[in-house]
């Protein structure tokens, strides 16, 4: 069994071994790219891997460090990407077999940033078939690093596993409706949807223009502060790494608003239980505790589904009528519905989008970050259809998106981060959210919340058992 306690630690760690010249960017890359070999046939996190690149980059930017040159925090981390994000001369799937073979000629802007920071890229991760669906039987499902019966959730799904896992110390991920956060959430590790636009969506495949957002997901709040930094279409910030520079300022006196429980949005008892200790923590740190009511969550979804659905179908158009039946079926039928949604449903869906940032941004006048739980339910089993949560069953695909879908419709930054475990020791979450524009904020109360019990530091059940075996 290989020595892999260098996988675990955290993207902020390893960059100060390496930057102390503690430890090689070529060992560090060796031992991310073993444990890929070594877990990528068992969790399906990888579409594509890119081994010998990244060990070429390793030797290259430890060059660089030997001669005095030091990019900053990335400096010779590995990272990987969702695969629906453009990639130069590497293939770009979207989790299609329609490009399977798709090989771009450019870098989306995000990876420029993240090559620009020294960040290693060492593969692609699995995801629904163009981030808005299902996984595609040509690609396979992503299994759950706690236990590999589960879901992760999606669509950032291989990015989130991948992290959970210790397949590196960073991922981009998209969200268009809770996508970087619902499989953080399942899988217990940070994933942030920064503000709308903050990040620069050129060279994405897109889903739907006014609700896409991309961003990191990472083993912990300071991790996605830094791959923020690196990203970020603001250089207007000061010092080095803007966006973690607050974090060790506690929330003495900050005041976090609490979501007011509604009826349209049912919590399991585990969630809700876990969710109320967390809130109790946070006043224990010393914030001001305020119960505040959300717009509604399941109007925000159906709103999210209408505006969506509705893109998404006219992106999609021309390629989805010549390749019909390379779709897979839960993207068929999304599609066909979104086909004959009234205009007139889709500029009501607007409106009402609209009037839910005010009311948002209203809140925000009010208290600093509000807090409430990142999905209803801990991880079920994969392929499970229906729910039951307080009585009230729904439809389990559903379920996930409940409790995010507002933060995408109104554009403002929102964390997962675990905030507990389960029974069956699976990962319950506590989303965070912020006003506009205020990511130091945001981290800085989930960081300091997430010194208190270290819930991210929580090695996946199911990959330590399966490594003993090896």
């Amino acid at each position: 069994m290989r020595d892999y306690d260098l996988c675990y630690l955290e993207l902020s760690q390893v960059a100060r071994l390496i930057h102390a010249r503690d430890v090689s960017i070529e060992e560090v890359t060796a031992a991310v790219m073993n444990r890929i070999q070594d877990l990528n046939s068992v969790l399906n996190c990888f579409v594509t891997v890119l081994k010998g690149k990244a060990l070429e980059d390793a030797s290259s930017l430890q060059a660089e460090l030997r001669a005095g040159a030091y990019r900053g925090p990335l400096h010779g981390i590995p990272v990987s990407l969702k695969d629906n994000v453009l990639t130069r001369g590497i293939r770009t799937t979207g989790g299609s077999p329609i490009l399977k073979e798709w090989i771009p000629d450019r870098d989306a802007d995000v990876v420029a940033a993240l090559r620009s920071a020294g960040a290693i890229i060492v593969g692609k991760t699995n995801l629904q078939q163009y981030a808005y669906g299902a996984p595609h039987p040509a690609f396979g499902d992503v299994h759950n690093p706690h236990r590999f019966e589960m879901t992760c959730g999606g669509s950032s799904t291989g990015s989130a596993a991948a992290m959970a896992a210790g397949m590196g110390y960073g991922s981009i991920g998209t969200d268009t409706g809770g996508s970087i956060r619902i499989p953080a959430a399942y899988c217990g590790v940070a994933g942030l949807k920064p503000t709308y636009g903050l990040v620069s969506r050129k060279g994405v495949i897109p889903v739907s223009s006014n609700l896409d957002h991309v961003g990191p997901i990472a083993r912990s709040v300071r991790d996605c502060a830094l791959m923020l930094d690196a990203v970020s279409t603001r250089r207007d910030r000061d010092g080095e790494h803007g966006y973690a520079r607050d974090l060790g300022d506690g929330i003495i006196r900050l005041r976090i608003g609490v979501m007011k429980p509604q009826d349209r949005a049912p919590l399991d008892p585990t969630v809700a239980s876990a969710f109320s200790r967390a809130c109790d923590d946070l006043h224990a740190l010393g914030a001001d505790m305020l119960e505040v009511e959300l717009p509604d969550l399941f109007q925000a979804q159906l709103i999210m589904w209408t505006v969506s659905g509705v893109e998404a179908a006219e992106l999609l158009r021309p390629q989805f009528r010549e390749h019909r039946n390379e779709y897979n079926a839960t993207l068929r039928d999304r599609l066909d519905r979104a086909a004959f949604i009234p205009a007139t449903e889709y500029v009501h869906a607007q409106r009402v989008r609209e009037l839910f940032r005010q009311q948002l941004n209203a809140v925000f006048k009010t208290v600093d970050v509000v807090v409430l739980p990142t999905v209803s339910v801990p991880a079920f089993k994969a392929g499970t259809d229906r729910l039951t949560i307080g009585g009230t069953e729904d439809d389990a695909p559903s379920i996930g998106s409940r409790l995010t879908a507002l933060f995408n419709i109104t554009g403002h930054p929102a964390l997962a981060i675990p905030c507990h475990t389960s029974s069956e020791s699976l990962p319950i979450s506590i989303q965070m959210v912020a006003a506009s524009s205020n990511e130091a904020r945001l981290f800085q109360v989930a960081h300091t919340y997430e010194q208190l019990h270290r819930w991210n530091r929580i090695r996946p059940a199911a990959v330590e058992a399966k490594l003993l075996e090896t």
